[in-house]
């Protein structure tokens, strides 16, 4: 039986929310001071099947649905339309479903890999952090999958249309954060670091 999304109405603490508890040295920030660039990806037309030898696929949303990516969920792009491809996942980037239904919109995962053969539809776009240290990707990408923040994102979402509701690029680097800074910003680097284990050991 597939995995459901957790509900947004959820009232427990995702693991990450309960490390990373506010504290008053903890500066409230928006999270558009940390990021250093928010890309959509293009839509182009593509055969329902993976992309083989030589071929390149495009994203399908439910790329991002559980909070982990999976790059399988792709369908093999067109010849032809190879060309118009523009964005393709990038190490410690997080890729975020910016139109879906009112409980996926803001889905999100974080990327531990470049991925030069798959791109992203214009339903998803890429989250850069700027280099400057000031948070780990890893973190920020737990903290917008947190029961928390995906009922913020859901409830900044907009859209006439009943199923699917879209977030807006000035709507989500809005977000107040409060990233573990300096001194206690070790505390966030040792989680990295860890996090970063794991995802390397899954991946072999």
């Amino acid at each position: 039986m597939e995995e459901q999304p957790t509900s947004l109405n959820s009232n427990l603490e995702s693991p990450i929310e309960s490390e990373f508890k506010s504290d008053p040295t903890w500066k409230e920030i928006s999270l558009g001071a940390v990021v250093d660039s928010l890309k959509a990806g293009v839509s182009v037309n593509s055969d329902d099947r993976k992309a083989g030898a030589n071929e390149v696929g495009i994203l399908k949303t439910s790329a991002v649905t559980y909070g982990t990516f999976l790059a399988d969920a792709h369908k093999a792009v067109l010849a032809g339309e190879r060309g118009r491809c523009a964005v393709s996942p990038k190490k410690n980037c997080i890729i975020i479903s910016r139109m879906n239904t009112q409980e996926l919109v803001g889905a999100n995962a974080y990327v531990n890999q470049d991925y030069p053969n798959l791109f992203l539809p214009d339903r998803l776009w890429q989250l850069e952090v700027k280099r400057d240290g000031s948070v780990c990707p890893l973190w920020l990408s737990f903290i917008l999958s947190s029961p928390k923040y995906r009922q913020m994102i859901s409830d900044s979402a907009s859209g006439t249309s009943g199923s699917m509701k879209n977030i807006s690029k000035p709507s989500l680097l809005a977000l107040p954060i409060s990233p573990p800074l300096s001194p206690n910003n070790a505390r966030s680097l040792k989680f990295c670091r860890v996090g970063m284990r794991g995802f390397r050991s899954k991946s072999h």
